[in-house]
């Protein structure tokens, strides 16, 4: 008669440990492993519709005792690996928990293992038979039979999930696989994996890896992290591994690398103690975040420098060949114009230049210099007749390159691309927990908007940066035609006795038939800081310090005063929401208007501008890209907070 078996502990903790189809093929795959196995295969059984009937995981490892069974099945969340660092042929072990058996549930609900095992030199077979409807109990067979068969396990799981069905018939799943034991692999050369009749095989598949080490500054954390280049298409994946390399749970890198496939691996002995958080382990604000962190920003360096590495081995090999055109010295801003606009046009043809024999490479690099130089006729044959171009996308830039020049186009994108990620990252610098309460108004947030003016409207240009508010009386008299000398200046007061200084000041003239001038001054709060009625007054302040200036009582000036910040209170909501009045705006005078906005209004603002163009490009940005924009732009203005791990001061 088989003996039931009782898991210690709720079923509905049971239930909270399947995990999504493929993930729990690669869990049964670990066990196999973890018992010795080398040769491991997964096999589908499908019905005349294509379904699937049943899927089977076979190995030759060194199967299940009923002694095994009894105390694997009934111990959940401990096992027998928990005090044991190598399997008995001396390989490194998977899992520590006892929970891998119970990911066969995500897939189906009747499981069950058939396992050979040799005790007291006899080989059994076992039979262990499971049911979905029932997570805690399992069937083990009374007594395990003698058996003349080899050694091993085979696990059938029948009545797949309507999930199961949808995901394991995809074809990536081999290349998951592949990726996923890739380490593991490359370690134990003698092992296979064989998944619907196809070994994995990643060395065959493998471009490149870089190895590196990565060391939280402060901290005894230390991991290492490799970047495997692969040449076939693959999910972009981060691995968080333990220090053998077996992945305990992925995550997306977070880095744009186009035209790389690859996946990153790191490898940390911290990531096994955190067990089930594992999944959570990308929130951690502490040890863990950071080492993630600083992972992403390797990937990132890694791929940046790859991509000029790449763009510089294209041009040599063409100049190796002596198929490159010969541009001479580039010293003049045009002469490094065209060379910067050739080589983006001929990497991006690469592909189809390179099918081509020698002496046609070098007719095609040729043409494409001689098209640029000569106009867009030209550079239409060129990407048409030769390089095999859409010819509805070759006709659209046909026409464009008639009313401007490719570097033209080619700079204005980029503006476009810059300022979408500027956004991205003004964002983050601003809203982002650890980076808002670090910011502060004049050395970090004022000195990276003196450079990027354009996210309060095209129209304003920079006249001064924080400079007091003398100064920029100077600029605007000498927009009037006043001979003003600075040094006979004296200060504007305010009421209280001290001097205006205005976080920053930027300025355009109206060119009217009435002649007219405006100003604008933004005062810039730091994030943390929540808007008030004081603040307002402050502002107040600059304004009454220049209309009651008798230097400043011509009638065609203007002055718009904006105060930004993160948040305000209920005093300041209230003057922002006024009748007949434009929202934001908190006063309206002959000569100058107040107004108060809050940062997620500019951000929104900035983006709605740009919106259209950012479609036309199908340009996508992210808090990433973003992040990476400013630390390329602005890093010596950056908190530490977003800056990479390795560059952020400890403690």
């Amino acid at each position: 008669m088989d003996e039931t078996i009782s898991v210690e502990v709720g079923e509905d903790h049971l239930a909270a440990f399947r995990r999504s189809p493929k993930i729990a093929i690669a869990e049964l795959i670990w066990n196999s492993l973890d018992a010795d196995a080398t040769e491991v295969a997964v096999e589908y059984e499908l019905n005349p519709f294509g379904g699937i009937d049943a899927v089977i995981v076979r190995d030759d490892g060194t199967g299940m005792t009923r002694t095994d069974a009894t105390f694997g099945f009934r111990n959940f969340g401990n096992s027998w690996k928990r005090t044991a660092s190598k399997t008995p042929d001396g390989r490194a072990i998977h899992g520590k928990l006892g929970r891998g058996r119970y990911t066969a549930y995500s897939i189906g609900a009747h499981p069950v293992w058939t396992s050979v095992a040799e005790e007291d030199g006899i080989r059994r077979r076992l039979t262990v038979t499971g049911s979905a409807a029932n997570l805690r109990n399992v069937r083990v067979a009374s007594e395990a039979e003698p058996t003349d068969g080899p050694t091993g396990t085979v696990v059938q799981i029948d009545q797949l999930t309507e999930q199961a069905q949808r995901e394991l018939m995809h074809e990536s799943i081999w290349q998951d696989l592949t990726t996923r034991f890739a380490p593991y692999l490359e370690q134990y050369p003698g092992v296979s994996i064989i998944y619907r009749g196809k070994s994995l095989n990643p060395a065959g598949l493998r471009d490149r890896t870089d190895t590196s080490t990565i060391q939280l500054e402060g901290t005894k954390v230390e991991a290492v992290l490799s970047i495997i280049e692969w040449k076939v298409k693959v999910d972009r994946r981060l691995y968080l591994c333990d220090e053998n390399g077996f992945a305990l749970a992925d995550i997306p890198p977070g880095v744009h690398a186009p035209g790389y496939q690859f996946t990153a691996y790191l490898r940390w002995s911290g990531f096994q103690e955190i067990g089930h958080d594992i999944i959570l382990a990308e929130m951690d604000t502490g040890a863990v975040g950071d080492l993630i962190g600083a992972a992403k920003d390797r990937i990132r360096e890694y791929f940046k420098g790859r991509a000029a590495e790449k763009q510089q081995e294209q041009i040599k090999e063409w100049e190796d060949e002596g198929v490159f055109p010969d541009f001479g010295e580039a010293t003049t801003p045009t002469k490094i114009a065209e060379r910067q606009a050739f080589d983006i046009v001929a990497l991006s043809a690469a592909a189809i230049v390179n099918e081509a024999p020698p002496r046609t490479r070098k007719l095609a690099l040729n043409l494409i210099k001689s098209a640029l130089e000569s106009g867009p006729t030209a550079l239409q044959d060129v990407l048409l007749n030769v390089l095999d171009l859409p010819e509805d996308k070759v006709e659209e830039l046909r026409r464009l390159l008639y009313r401007t020049t490719l570097a033209s186009v080619i700079e204005a994108s980029k503006r476009i691309a810059d300022r979408l990620d500027f956004l991205a990252g003004l964002d983050a610098l601003i809203f982002d927990a650890d980076s808002k309460k670090q910011t502060l108004e004049r050395r970090q947030l004022h000195r990276i908007l003196a450079n990027e003016t354009w996210v309060f409207g095209e129209e304003w240009a920079l006249t001064g940066d924080d400079d007091r508010l003398t100064q920029v009386l100077a600029a605007h008299l000498h927009l009037l035609g006043e001979d003003v000398e600075l040094a006979n200046l004296r200060p504007v007061i305010r009421e209280d006795g001290s001097d205006a200084i205005p976080d920053l000041v930027l300025s355009r003239t109206l060119e009217t038939a009435e002649n007219k001038y405006e100003h604008l001054v933004v005062e810039l709060k730091r994030p943390s800081h929540k808007l008030k009625s004081a603040d307002v007054e402050q502002l107040r302040s600059y304004a009454v310090a220049v209309a009651e200036d008798d230097r400043f009582q011509q009638p065609n000036v203007r002055w718009t005063y904006v105060l930004i910040g993160n948040s305000t209170n209920t005093s300041v909501d209230e003057q922002r929401d006024q009748l007949d009045q434009p929202y934001g705006r908190v006063q309206n005078a002959k000569r100058y208007s107040i107004w108060v906005r809050n940062w997620s209004e500019v951000i929104c603002d900035a983006k709605h501008r740009h919106k259209f163009v950012q479609q036309s490009l199908d340009y996508t940005t992210d808090h990433d890209t973003g992040v990476e924009y400013l630390r390329e732009k602005h890093r010596e203005y950056l908190p530490d907070a977003m800056l990479p791990a390795a560059e952020a001061p400890s403690g």
